[in-house]
């Protein structure tokens, strides 16, 4: 082992020992996942993939001012195994998989801990994504709000879906959880109602759907407006379940009422009850696709 590897060990080892939780515990909470275990075996990842992954299974989400120790370890791996190239290309993978802004404050901390071993262009890639996510979502936060306040005027009952609720109900702050659409479900009584009412919010909605099998699709056209150079997507769903499903979940077929929460300072706004929620959450992540994205994975652990 070379002085510098040793320093960056020694610096990993000094902070394992300043954690409330000691490596072999942190070893055992993260036990469910075999890329963790990796790290604290010395086993080599494959690509940025496995690295991403293996901090993601790592994350505490509620205590971002603790670097959990397998994140620390995952790291070194990376570091002592010389392949650039795994955290190179981590931030591109992490904002494919949705995670860069979830993950950020990890990076930080460990690249102010152990520097020889996070690349500074590593750190600011994740800090400026973080950054770009956390503006587009005060942006998205006040288009709910107006698009709440609006339905509720019109009298028309809206759930919604997806990152719009997850962000306030299973993580620490809603630009973590990052989202390209406003996805909301009406009832499909509702459904022309709905789109006046979106219009007159600003959305310009597609005259019709851009794929080939647009009779059977599962929600409106899509609808869309720029806010400060930031383009707002609004899907409006008459069914939260793709039309490939053995099931459907629309207003007529929830299996319990809808369950209100607090969305920061914002109007209240509803959500799944937690039955329809899982239900939703799983065929969503695992609906066909070139590959799962991670957040997906990672609403199902946390909820």
């Amino acid at each position: 082992m070379d002085p510098q590897t040793e320093a960056v060990y020694a610096t990993l080892t000094a902070s394992a020992k300043r954690n409330e939780r000691s490596v072999v515990d942190c070893s055992n909470h993260c036990g469910a996942d075999n890329l963790t275990r990796r790290a604290f075996a010395g086993e080599e990842f494959a690509d940025s993939y496995d690295v991403l992954r293996a901090l993601l299974a790592s994350y505490e989400g509620g205590r971002e001012n603790v670097t959990p120790d397998g994140a620390r370890r995952t790291v070194f791996r990376c570091y002592e195994a010389q392949r650039p190239e795994l955290l190179a290309n981590l931030a591109d993978e992490a904002e494919y998989h949705g995670v860069a802004p979830l993950l950020e404050p990890s990076i930080s901390a460990l690249a102010r801990e152990i520097p020889e071993a996070i690349p500074d262009d590593v750190r600011l890639a994740f800090v400026a994504l973080a950054s770009r996510h956390r503006r587009a979502t005060v942006l998205r936060e006040k288009c709910i709000d107006q698009l709440l306040a609006a339905f509720a005027t019109a009298g028309i009952p809206v759930i919604l879906l997806k990152g719009a609720a997850l962000a306030h109900l299973i993580y620490p702050a809603p630009e973590r959880r990052p989202t390209v659409d406003i996805d909301i479900l009406i009832d499909s009584v509702d459904e022309e109602r709905a789109v006046l009412t979106g219009s007159g919010l600003g959305y310009a909605f597609a005259p019709r759907h851009g794929s080939r099998f647009a009779g059977r699709m599962h929600h409106l056209p899509a609808a869309t407006m720029t806010k400060s150079g930031f383009r707002i997507s609004l899907e409006i769903h008459l069914d939260a379940m793709s039309p490939d499903a053995p099931e459907s979940l629309t207003f007529a077929t929830l299996s319990a009422k809808p369950r209100p929460f607090q969305r920061g300072s914002g109007p209240q706004g509803l959500a799944l009850d937690h039955t329809d929620m899982l239900r939703h959450l799983v065929r969503h992540a695992f609906e066909p696709s070139r590959r799962v994205r991670l957040k997906h994975l990672y609403d199902l652990r946390c909820y």
